[in-house]
């Protein structure tokens, strides 16, 4: 029987390595009739270093369903084409509005990681149902370690279904343990159910992030935080009026270290210049913290999920700083941008984040 609206630990580590992940939100509804699909397959990027052997694995599937949908259901996942379940049996489930129920799935997919993984970097996870009560495939997260002797990685998985109204929250603490000296992110999926809700997402004092509804968001913020347990907090903002649909759902949260031999890059800081026209003017001031040369390097501007600018940086070289200019036009109504700095070590990504509120 599942457990009734919880979210926990499932899996963490601490050692050499590194984790990669993904979190999408297909968003597509199953089954017989109107415009339901029998099957669905969804395209899930799963990077890793040169030369690396993933040792474990793990897929969560976050589905919502009519309250009257009796389980068990036939239906059938696979991944890589490999079949992994040929039941919706879910270990957690909560209510939410309107007669529907979320229901998450947790799949240790270890022996299929070990044996396929090695090979590709993107994945495929392949789901079919033809039941005559549609279901919605909301949102799927795929974790894997990859043994690599010249990085060290700490991580935590936490999955369920975890209901949140107006004015909760819900928060976890990552064990991450001690910093490693790498880069630190925190991600987590969310159900928003209507436009009127907003989320707001921190995770070890980084700046908040926002979300509204309605649909699933992926949440996404670099950890400053360099102490033992992180601390990671979906807050529910109380709307100025009563809505309705109003329950949220916090689905999936990922926190991850990755420290990898090679270029190691850092934003020291951002001036802005904005025009009456809402042109942006940025001057981004990058580092390189290693005795790497770094060969290529991307800087974006981000406004919420939106990428509203972006260039290539090429040959940032060891111990040095440079000032590298980006232009764009503001979104309306956006009150921070966030500036993301990404690069590959060895084939695998890395990002830095900084965030930048706008002045009215």
């Amino acid at each position: 029987m599942a457990t009734v609206d919880s979210i926990g630990e499932v899996w963490s580590y601490r050692g050499e390595g590194v984790v990669s992940y993904s979190l999408t939100t297909p968003g597509v509804e199953l089954g017989l009739g109107g415009g339901a699909r029998r099957r669905v397959n969804v395209k899930m990027p799963l990077p890793k270093p040169e030369g690396s052997e993933a040792s474990s694995g793990y897929l969560t599937v976050g589905v919502i369903a009519p309250a009257s949908l009796r389980l068990p259901v036939r239906w059938r996942i696979s991944l890589d084409n490999t079949g992994i379940a040929r039941e919706l049996r879910p270990q957690v489930s909560t209510e939410i509005d309107d007669g529907q129920v979320y229901h998450k799935i947790v799949f240790d997919v270890t022996p299929l990681a070990r044996l396929k993984f090695s090979g590709r970097d993107v994945h495929q996870v392949s789901v079919s149902y033809d039941g005559l009560q549609p279901v919605l495939l909301n949102d799927i997260a795929l974790v894997a370690l990859f043994n690599f002797k010249e990085a060290r990685t700490s991580a935590t998985l936490f999955s369920g279904a975890r209901s949140i109204d107006p004015g909760g929250k819900v928060i976890v603490y990552s064990r991450l343990g001690e910093y490693l000296g790498g880069v630190r992110r925190a991600l987590a999926t969310v159900y928003i159910p209507s436009p009127q809700s907003r989320l707001r997402f921190v995770a070890g004092g980084s700046p908040p992030q926002y979300a509204t509804g309605p649909g699933t968001r992926v949440m996404d913020a670099e950890v400053p935080y360099k102490g033992y347990e992180v601390p990671v907090a979906l807050v529910y903002e109380e709307p100025s009026t009563p809505i309705y649909p109003k329950t949220a759902v916090a689905g999936d949260v990922v926190v991850v270290e990755n420290s990898i031999e090679g270029p190691l890059l850092e934003v020291r800081g951002i001036s802005l210049e904005r025009d009456e026209k809402g042109r942006v003017a940025a001057s981004v001031v990058i580092a390189n913290r290693s005795r790497d040369v770094c060969s290529t390097a991307r800087l974006q501007v981000l406004a919420g999920e939106v990428v509203v600018a972006s260039r290539d940086i090429g040959g940032i070289e060891a111990g040095s700083k440079g000032e590298y200019n980006i232009e764009f036009y503001a979104p309306p109504g956006a009150e921070s941008l966030a500036f993301r700095l990404s690069w590959k070590v060895k084939g695998f990504p890395l990002a830095r984040d900084v965030v930048v509120k706008l002045k009215a």
